[in-house]
């Protein structure tokens, strides 16, 4: 697991912390966010399967997927969302 800073460009919020990693099973890189004030501002009013464009060191790390958003994370995917999706459906 990676720990990192994340941003989305256009969002009017500050970096926040993050933990990226790998699940080779499901063939999925996930971006979990630490639940904080700013990641449920952020997230409140974007659905589950939206794709954002994050940023991390003024890079683009592509574009993720919204999997679920509470008050604890904020979990993303980058990988087969479909699949994952209808394999892991209480998320």
């Amino acid at each position: 697991m990676e720990e990192i800073i994340v941003t989305i460009i256009g969002s009017n919020f500050p970096a926040m912390s993050a933990s990226k990693f790998y699940d080779e099973e499901d063939d999925v890189e996930y971006i979990e966010i630490k639940g904080s004030g700013i990641s449920q501002a952020l997230f409140k009013n974007i659905n589950q399967g939206t794709s954002l464009e994050l940023y991390s060191q003024h890079k683009s790390m592509g574009f993720y997927t919204l999997i679920t958003a509470n008050e604890n994370m904020v979990l993303l995917a980058k990988g087969d969302i479909p699949k994952l999706l209808q394999k892991h459906r209480k998320f």
